[in-house]
């Protein structure tokens, strides 16, 4: 069903009125939208197949240029910069996830989700974790042993109104997205080969595992346990990748404002916002950035209903700090080609990230890239190299295999 523009007829001149643009198109989407929500119900009362197809939507000069279709989303970002709405309880940017310290257990809480507590399992311990934006802890295998196997027992509970899912698989085996309702998560078991370098990624699919917690209005967290090497210390990490919420408009609108959507049956669409600032970096797209896991949870997200409205999201802004200009790097900086940069994003299983420099580029970097003061990769020094969102580096660059691709030869972290 099409919506239709009413003209109205002014009396005096007998000339049609001005059209209001603004209410015809608020208007326009009202009707695309009580048109999905029927449709979605139709389809569930017929017991028909309502999965969603994946539709990637883009930005165009219609949706930078239209402010009405833009003023549910805009309003959605004053929402999150403020800490508002149904979500602030959960995910507000000023109520960060609670991390606990312990030597044989590291634990990751938030009350608005859940919690986890991951014990180790000799031959192995844990060294006391530390925090820098995800929970670290370095595991020691007892002394003049070579375990074959590390093995970790994960416990998680979760927040009533809350549900759990287990992902698993990736690279070599399919992704597998379960909900896990009694709270028991497999052992979370790592081969090691010895050698030279003791190498936890025998099986890429097997050294991280996803858990994602689900609340009844969309809200979730994906959170990334891994099991890495970085020269010859083992790692243990746990990482919050994502955390969003589950948004349903109309696909006109989610087309017009250029946000990443899965359509949901001809009129409907499923989209996926960002709750916290460094999840929000231009070009976000949950969807592409987790393609196997991503698109099965919104699958089993939608199947559940848990999801709000548009106007009732809550949407975090990219804010990082501003960068100094080249010229304000110390001269053998500039001399030696570094650059300032912003990190976008960094996984600490994947030991890899992009940063991005002030005129647009963007450049990757691998974590032995990640330099301290003295010069020296910080991997070397016995510490987990990571880079955290939106924050202030320095790279030198150098040109990728392909053309327009950058990575970094070396990375500095300002003295704070």
């Amino acid at each position: 069903m099409q919506s239709t523009l009413e003209v109205t007829v002014d009396t005096t001149t007998n000339r049609p009125a001005p059209i209001d643009r603004e209410s015809a198109e608020a208007k326009r989407d009202q009707d695309d939208l009580r048109n999905a929500k029927a449709e979605m119900v139709r389809r569930m009362k017929e017991g028909r197949n309502l999965i969603p197809t994946y539709n990637p939507a883009t930005d165009t000069d219609e949706a930078t240029d239209n402010a009405t279709s833009l003023l549910d989303l805009d309003q959605a970002l004053e929402r999150g910069q403020k800490g508002e709405g149904a979500t602030e309880h959960r995910r507000s940017p000023n109520r960060p996830a609670q991390w606990r310290k312990g030597v044989n257990v590291v634990s990751w809480e938030n009350p608005g989700f859940g919690s986890l507590t991951i014990k180790s399992e000799a031959p192995v311990s844990f060294g006391v974790p530390t925090t820098t934006g995800r929970v670290v802890a370095e595991i020691l295998p007892l002394r003049n042993t070579e375990p074959a196997l590390i093995s970790l027992h994960i416990d998680a509970k979760f927040a009533k109104g809350v549900r759990l899912f287990y992902a698993s698989g990736g690279q070599k085996r399919e992704v597998v997205v379960e909900e896990r309702k009694d709270g028991k998560v497999p052992i979370f078991s790592v081969p090691v080969t010895w050698g030279r370098f003791p190498q936890t990624n025998v099986d890429p699919d097997a050294d991280n595992i996803d858990l994602l917690f689900l609340a009844e209005d969309g809200t979730f967290v994906q959170i990334e346990l891994s099991v890495t090497t970085r020269g010859f210390r083992f790692w243990f990490a746990i990482e919050e990748l994502y955390s969003g919420q589950m948004v349903f408009t109309s696909a006109n609108k989610a087309a017009r404002i250029g946000l990443p959507h899965m359509a949901v049956g001809e009129h409907g669409a499923l989209a996926i916002v960002p709750l916290q600032a460094e999840h929000a970096f231009p070009g976000a797209n949950y969807l592409e950035q987790f393609k196997g896991i991503g698109m099965q949870f919104v699958c089993l997200a939608f199947q559940l209903q848990a999801f709000v409205d548009l106007k009732d999201c809550v949407v975090a802004k990219w804010q990082p700090p501003t960068l100094p200009k080249v010229t304000d790097l110390p001269r053998w900086m500039q001399q030696a080609g570094w650059k300032p940069a912003i990190v976008r994003w960094w996984n600490s299983a994947y030991g890899g990230g992009q940063v991005q420099f002030a005129d647009g580029p963007i450049c990757f970097v691998h974590f032995k890239a990640i330099l301290d003061h003295d010069e020296r990769p910080v991997f070397e020094d016995n510490l987990f190299p990571v880079l955290n969102a939106m924050t202030e580096v320095a790279v030198r660059p150098t040109k990728g295999k392909l053309p327009g691709q950058w990575r970094a030869l070396a990375v500095k972290i300002p003295r704070s």
